[in-house]
């Protein structure tokens, strides 16, 4: 019996990191079995009879490479669970262990707060500090557009009296901070997944709405309202205030007071109603010892308001004060003008999360279950009280209430909302259905595979929030600068209002300027950049069937400059067709008794024949005296007729030959230059047919290769098919044969990417960002040795896991469409940050040198937030063919 060594390992979150870690064990020798599951954090090694000997070195060697690939490992301490594979000839080291087809979710420790008063960049950083500080959490990302902060923990919790502790300081660290805990989503903190998926398990058409939508409806509701308000008031306060002036009317100084009194009452309403959010928040903070845009906002308006009111109160008293200037107008006219720029941002905020809330409403309440035998057995149940198991009756125009196989009926199935395809697709017994798509013209009865949180859409959903939530490299940078931003702003206008008390030695000149900068540096525009950009364009794929693991994964996708394609089921079908037929006696005839002989192999290249005959509608006769010769082909009678079909050179030059064999060498030579597989069927020394045989080419392949080339990507094909085949593949799709490695072994495809990695270092020319794109078990290490990995979503679930993208229709056009999302995503993060950064960088000088009133700096910091969400949401707009 063999010895399995197992090791315990720490800092794995995705494919990738399996797959370093299988990298670094295979390093050290050739090893029977490697497993690694990040979902397990463990690894399992399958020793050979020679290496038991040294077991407890090889051990240690393991762990010590493991470690020093990044990931701490150790001997795991007892017994460990049973095998994830079994080992076999056709089968390679996995990488992971398997899930089902649909997208999954991580396993992770994860507690996710909805957190209330973040408002910019700012505020992100610091939630994420005063969660990074509590004991046991690993990792933090806090997303302003989602108000979402999602906390992975070392080692998940076991039972309520460990998660309770736990929820109730991460609240503590949240509310320390000076922001709100909404809501605590724990479904994934235990290990013993009992509450697993329950955040995205179905729910009824009334709660199919998201929280953050219903949120963004009733924040923007209520801006508007206190922005309506505000106006109201500020127009009085406008005329009553500057009316004099413009209209050179001379004032009794009882007229002056009352005119004093009337700004002054409703300058304050406007303060403390319009203002009440930005007073709030800047208090929180304030007893924080922190400071946000609030921050900002209240100090400008307060000091405008704060200020007059002062001067007022001297006048009621009968002291005109030597500054005795007021601004109740600039006080009004910031906060309404602010909050003008907040509900249009709440709008827009709510739009670019809308590809949620489409993925969210595909979903039906309903359905008709069985619930005893006949006609009359189908019962209507709200669709979370299904289970696995209930067979549900689907009508024709109906949505398929979650993911099945058909145990009954045909139809056409409109998959559009999962793979974007418009296409309906034919769908009949024991094929598979996924649930919210739409039964378009037949009755099914579908038997329920997967319910609530598993089935394919609710984890999708997952998938997309998840890379939505994510933080791209760019956005870091973004928060760090926003971290030291508003300190940095509250010291300028500080220095602002001294130089300027020094220089005119007045305060009511000082004060105007110092307010301007105050106002118009609020970062929320920087905050706002790119989160709201990775939302609008994860969403845009999603909808067109690309799942996006997260924004370093659409930052990539954008980067690439080499591409590397796997050959069988990605360029081409994976499915082996009868592409030529070179009868030498009736076609028909030839056809069906070669597809009659091979009716009782299994092989691809049988299948083949046999469907090629099945289409044309011949009738296969029985064969007798059947015999399979290994490697070779198989020979028996029909109809008395001793026939025999297999590779030529066993048709033609053993079991006796055929007659002039010589005048069908060139013939077949042709045929296999052309990357197609030959097969003879001959009957006694005569040949009756050559059949060719070849794996199809996906119809999009060559357009999309071209469409990557004209971009300066290079293209590349990674096969294990001999060179003939690959050649000819790589003639049709496009691709150079400098660009093809033929005779790759699955095992050694990871090092073959590695290499493409290396070799602008090795031959100075730029360095190569790598993706790959495969479908197969022998593709993962691949897949995550890339730069960017992209799993052909018809695949399998190994390597799916082990990538950053999947094309869910397994439709290779997918691979341009990511592209190019990247691209335009990326292409607006840009534009964002520097709209950004130019409104502070330039305007802020500008206020301080006193060329900017205060009102026109609240509508400049509304319009740079608005644009800058606008700007994301154009991204909608863009035509992805």
């Amino acid at each position: 019996m063999t010895q399995t060594l197992h090791f315990d390992i720490e800092g794995m979150t995705c494919g990738k990191c399996s797959g370093r870690v299988s990298k670094a064990i295979e390093g050290l020798d050739e090893f029977p079995l490697i497993e690694v599951s990040h979902e397990e954090n463990s690894a399992r090694v399958t020793l050979s009879e020679a290496q038991e000997a040294n077991a407890d070195e090889i051990s240690e060697n393991i762990a010590r490479a493991v470690t020093e690939a990044g990931y701490p490992a150790q001997p795991a301490d007892g017994d460990a669970p049973p095998l994830l594979f079994k080992p076999t000839e056709s089968t390679p080291s996995p990488v992971e262990k398997p899930a089902p087809k649909a997208p999954q979710k991580s396993s992770a420790a994860e507690v996710r707060i909805d957190v209330g008063g973040m408002t910019c960049a700012s505020c992100v950083g610091s939630v994420e500090k005063a969660l990074g500080r509590v004991d046991g959490v690993s990792e933090v990302r806090v997303n302003l557009t989602t108000e979402r902060a999602t906390v992975t923990l070392e080692r998940p919790s076991k039972d309520d009296a460990s998660v309770q502790p736990m929820l109730k300081t991460l609240r503590d660290a949240v509310e320390s901070a000076g922001y709100d805990v909404r809501e605590i989503d724990a479904s994934m903190l235990r290990e013993d997944g009992a509450a697993q998926g329950s955040r995205a398990t179905q729910k009824s058409e009334d709660s199919q709405r998201s929280k953050l939508t219903e949120r963004r409806a009733e924040e923007a509701r209520l801006w508007k309202l206190r922005w309506v308000t505000g106006l109201i008031l500020t127009i009085p306060i406008l005329f009553v205030q500057m009316g004099p002036m413009w209209f050179d009317l001379e004032l009794s100084a009882g007229a002056n007071l009352g005119r004093l009194l009337i700004t002054a009452y409703l300058t304050t309403i406007v303060y403390l109603f319009v203002g009440k959010p930005y007073l709030v928040g800047a208090w929180r903070r304030l007893k924080h010892f922190g400071a946000n845009m609030d921050t900002l906002v209240a100090m400008g308006a307060s000091a405008a308001w704060l200020f007059s009111m002062v001067v007022t109160i001297a006048a009621v008293f009968g002291t005109t004060l030597a500054d005795g200037n007021i601004y109740f107008d600039s006080a009004a006219m910031i906060l309404t003008l602010i909050s003008v720029g907040k509900w249009l941002e709440a709008r827009a905020k709510g739009s670019a999360g809308a590809a949620i809330e489409a993925l969210l409403n595909l979903g039906t309440s309903t359905a008709r279950v069985r619930r005893g035998d006949g006609d009359d057995a189908w019962v209507e149940v709200p669709v979370d009280q299904i289970q696995v198991g209930d067979e549900m009756l689907v009508r024709p125009g109906e949505k398929i209430p979650t993911d099945g196989i058909i145990v009954e009926g045909q139809a056409d199935v409109d998959t559009s909302m999962l793979t974007g395809e418009s296409v309906p697709v034919s769908h009949g017994v024991d094929d598979e259905v996924i649930g919210s798509t739409i039964n378009t013209d037949g009755r099914l009865v579908v038997r329920a595979t997967r319910i609530g949180g598993e089935t394919a859409l609710a984890q999708i959903i997952e998938l997309v929030e998840k890379a939505q939530e994510s933080k791209a490299d760019i956005q870091r940078l973004a928060d760090k600068i926003s971290g030291v931003f508003v300190p940095v702003i509250i010291a300028i206008a500080l220095v602002t209002l001294a130089v300027w008390l020094f220089l005119e030695g007045s305060l009511t000149v000082a004060i105007l300027p110092t307010i301007a900068v105050l106002i118009i540096a609020c970062p929320c525009a920087l905050g706002l950049a790119t989160p709201t950009a990775l939302m609008v364009g994860t969403g845009k794929a999603a909808g067109l069937g690309i799942l996006i693991r997260d924004a370093q994964s659409l930052e990539h996708a954008g980067k690439v400059n080499a591409i590397i394609f796997d050959k069988t089921g990605t360029l081409t079908t994976g499915e082996m067709a009868l592409s030529d037929l070179r009868p030498k006696i009736d076609e028909a005839e030839a056809l069906r008794l070669g597809a009659a002989l091979e009716s009782g192999s299994e092989h691809p290249i049988a299948q083949a024949i046999i469907r090629a005959a099945e289409e044309r509608g011949l009738k296969l006769d029985a064969v007798a005296e059947f015999r399979a010769v290994a490697g070779e082909g198989v020979r028996g009678r029909i109809d008395g007729r001793a026939l025999r079909i297999g590779k030529p050179t066993w048709i033609l030059e053993d079991e006796g030959g055929v007659a002039n064999a010589a005048d069908y060498r060139d013939e077949i030579a042709t045929l296999q230059r052309e990357g197609k597989t030959v097969v003879a069927l001959a009957e006694d020394d005569q040949l009756l047919s050559l059949f060719a045989i070849q794996d199809q080419i996906k119809q999009a392949s060559a357009d999309t290769v071209k469409w990557l080339q004209e971009r300066d990507i290079e293209v590349w094909m990674i096969t294990g098919d001999n060179e003939e085949t690959a050649r000819a593949v790589g003639a049709q799709v496009g691709i150079s044969p400098e660009f093809i490695q033929a005779g790759v072994r699955p095992q050694d495809k990871a090092s073959a990417v590695q290499k493409l990695q290396n070799r602008g270092a090795q031959d100075g020319s730029p360095a190569r960002i790598v993706g790959m794109v495969g479908d197969g078990i022998n593709d993962a290490p691949a897949l995550a040795q890339a730069d960017l990995g992209i799993a052909i979503g018809t695949g399998t679930d190994v390597a799916i896991e082990a990538s950053d993208i999947t094309l869910i229709s397994g439709d290779i056009k997918g691979v341009r469409r990511a592209v190019e999302i990247s691209k335009a995503t990326y292409a607006k993060i840009k534009q964002n940050l520097f709209w950004a950064f130019f409104y502070n960088t330039v305007l802020v000088p500008v206020a301080a040198f006193g060329l900017l009133i205060p009102a026109f700096a609240a509508s400049a910091m509304a319009l740079s937030s608005v644009s800058v969400v606008s700007n994301s949401l154009l991204l909608k707009r863009r035509e992805i063919e």
